[in-house]
Parts: structure tokens; sequence; C-alpha cells
């Protein structure tokens, strides 16, 4: 192959991953993986692929004839066209900062970072570190200790989970379970949301995240019943490791979204904590990024609905469909929704290929007009499914208006915990 048809190549290829992140998903690409992939990849690292793209067309026009042709001038048209369009991209993802808090403000109030102790500003960051952009791969820090597979109920060799928390050690600290996604089928707690699992614990907070039992081995609820004796492990443990366990949020992406909403919309369901059942595992506050909330698909956003429905009946529910309706409703979030729901934080892209946004949007909207607690609802712009994984500008913004969401949320546990003491002391 000449170097015309290999630049030309090249140029098809960045056109492609450009077009991928710019063009909202429709009905003919809407589940497909390798779209969404595609779509992920060009829209969090857009600024590196715009770049990458530039240096090789400069290096090939410099060294070579390649553009001399005319293969090679469609191919630096190309290219220079995806530059215009991956600095659109930059631009969408630019917004995210405002988008974000605009959401946080219009749900929780203008000013709601006065309820934030003086103490725990410092964690309410208004800039993302700038050298975080140059690592897209998340690290843990030297501030962050790790204590890897502790083993909780349930006898499964996946009942195992990891410990965050600051290295300088921590005494009462809010507690954040963060559940791994991976269609239910895959995944490992060491592999999603690590940016904000790292952020929260060097801000004095202690992480967990739970292993839990995959499908189709098992099926729902099976993985919930886990996630449950996992939150039921905090309760009862986590003091040792300096967290307070009368203080838990709950956290996920993709199907780790859906099971966090589940644990936030089931509590005092007897039936799913086999043994444990007096223990409370209501959390403090949810925060589902890229969910799924109608297994069901009543609203038939799907385009391939019924092979989808199948899916899920062979892989991850107890049966079909028809043969029980009720199995699905209890185990989709929007068939749930109760007023004593905890706060809300649900985020979404507006490009998800995976999980429309649409489904989302419902869900936000019923939360919001059936409980009593204040729930957030923000729709980011261009994002695709699993954009929090890495360290992209968007994630970390991310990480920064859930950050401040949860120091909200902990902080009105505070407030509340401690009117509740005064009044139990001026009664006695």
């Amino acid at each position: 192959m000449d170097t015309q048809w290999w630049m030309l190549g090249f140029a098809l290829a960045v056109t492609g991953l450009t077009v991928a992140a710019l063009v909202r998903p429709n009905a003919l690409v809407r589940g497909n993986a390798i779209w969404s992939a595609c779509s992920w990849f060009a829209g969090e690292f857009a600024p590196w692929l715009g770049a990458a793209a530039v240096v090789v067309l400069l290096l090939v026009a410099t060294s070579t004839d390649a553009l001399a042709g005319e293969r090679g001038r469609l191919a630096g048209l190309l290219i220079f066209a995806s530059a215009c369009g991956l600095v659109a991209v930059t631009s969408r993802v630019k917004r995210t900062r405002s988008v974000l808090e605009s959401a946080l403000r219009d749900a929780l109030g203008p000013a709601y970072l006065r309820d934030v102790p003086p103490a725990r500003m410092p964690a309410l960051i208004d800039e993302v570190p700038r050298r975080h952009y140059l690592r897209p791969v998340p690290r843990r820090s030297a501030a962050v200790e790790l204590i890897a597979d502790v083993r909780y109920p349930g006898g499964h060799e996946r009942n195992v989970l990891d410990v965050y928390r600051p290295a300088a050690g921590c005494r009462a600290a809010p507690v954040l379970l963060q559940i791994h996604g991976g269609g239910w089928t895959r995944g490992h707690k060491r592999q999603q949301a690590l940016p904000l699992v790292h952020h929260l614990a060097s801000l004095g907070w202690v992480v967990v995240t739970p292993n839990y039992r995959l499908c189709p081995a098992t099926r729902m609820p099976g993985p919930l019943i886990d996630c449950k004796a996992a939150m039921a492990w905090i309760r009862g443990h986590v003091g040792a490791y300096g967290g307070d366990p009368s203080f838990i949020a709950v956290t996920g992406g993709g199907s780790g979204a859906h099971l966090a909403t589940l644990l936030a919309l089931s509590f005092e369901e007897p039936e799913l904590q086999p043994g444990f059942e007096q223990v409370d595992t209501r959390p403090a506050a949810c925060v589902p990024l890229h969910g799924i909330y109608d297994l069901a698909d009543r609203k038939h956003r799907h385009p391939d609905r019924r092979s989808r429905l199948r899916w899920l009946g062979e892989n991850v529910l107890p049966c079909a469909l028809e043969r029980d309706a009720l199995a699905w409703d209890l185990s989709s979030p929007l068939a749930l929704l109760r007023p004593d729901a905890p706060p809300f934080f649900v985020l979404h892209g507006s490009h998800d290929a995976l999980s429309p946004v649409g489904e989302a949007r419902e869900f936000a909207r019923e939360l919001q007009r059936v409980s009593n607690d204040p729930v957030v609802y923000a729709e980011l712009e261009g994002a695709q499914h699993g954009w929090d994984t890495l360290c992209s500008p968007r994630a970390l913004h991310t990480v920064r208006a859930v950050t401040r969401f949860l120091e909200w949320c902990a902080a009105r546990h505070r407030a509340q915990g401690s009117r509740l003491g005064n009044t139990d002391r001026a009664r006695s």
C-alpha cells in the first residue's frame, strides 16, 4: 500500500471517530457496542485525537509527497474537517462544568454550598487540576490507602470488597458504596469510577467497592442481594476502618447504576435480605450514572426490543417477561418509585448508545414528582456510555460535581443528626 492510500485510510478512520462523537445515536447504531466505544473514545479524548491527526498530517506533508496526489489531497481535507469537528466536541465538553453546576443549583438551591461546613470547603474545588489531563489512566496516590479483598457475607468467591480510605487515617468519615457495571455479566471492583473513588478517599471519605455474583450463573435479584449484603457489612464493620456507618451513599455506572438505584428504592424488603432482614440498607444518597431504569422497556425505546428482552430473560432475569411481569417490575427502578427515596443525582449522556437517555429523563422526572427529597438531573451534551471511567476532562468535571452533591448530602445528614441530638437532650 502506497503512502497516499495509507494516509487516506488514516484520515477516514479519524473522520469516522469524529462523526461517532458528533452524531446522536439513531435506531441504526443504538445498542451497538462498537459505535459506543468509538464515540466514547473520540468524545472523551477529542483534543488528543485532533492533535495526533494534525501531527501525522504535518509529518507526512513535510517528509513525503503523500498529499500531492488526489487521494492525498482528499486525506488532508478530511483531517482538516475532522479537526474542526473535534474542536466542536471539545467545546461541548467544556460546557460540562456549567451544565452540572446549573443542575445542582436548580435542585438544591443557588446557595446550597452554604450548608457545607467550612472545614469541608477545601473538598469543593472549583477547578480540576490540569495535571490530570496529561494522565488519563487513574492512579491511586500515596494519600489513599487500599485495603483489598475483604470478605463480606454470601459465601461466593466474588463476595469480596475493597476499602479505600485516607492513608493518614480518618474517623467517622462519610462512606460511599461504588457498584461496578458490566451488563450484569462481567466487571470488577477495580475497573470503574476510579477517578471518583481516588478523589473522595483523598478528601477524607471511605469508599467501598464490592464484587458481586454475575449473571447468568445467578439471576436477579442475586446481584442485588449481594450489594445489600455489602451494605450490611458496611453498617457493621466500616467503623473499624474509620467510616461513619450512619451515612452511606451509593453510586454506580450502567448496570451498576441500575443496582445502586434498586438499592435506594427497595429497602425494607426482607426477601431481598435473607439472613440479615433487620439491617438498615437504605442509603443516604444515590448517584446513578448512565443507568438502566426500565428493563421491560415499556416505552419501546430500544430499536431491537425483542432481542433485548430475550437476552435479559435468558441471562439476567429469572424468566421471560411474558411469564412473570412482576419479577421484571421488581428489578425495574421505574416501577419502584417511592416518596421516601433518598436524595438522587441522576447523570446521563445525551449520546448514550447503550442506555437510552429518554429512559433516564423519564426516571428523573417521575422520581421528582414522587420523592420528598431532592432529585438532581444532569444530561451531559455529547457524553457516551461510561464517560466517567478514565480521567478525561468530562469525567473530572463529573467528579467535581458528584463530590459537591455528596458533601451537601453529608452536611445535611450531620445537621439533621445534630438537631435530633439536641431534641433528645432537651426532652431528657
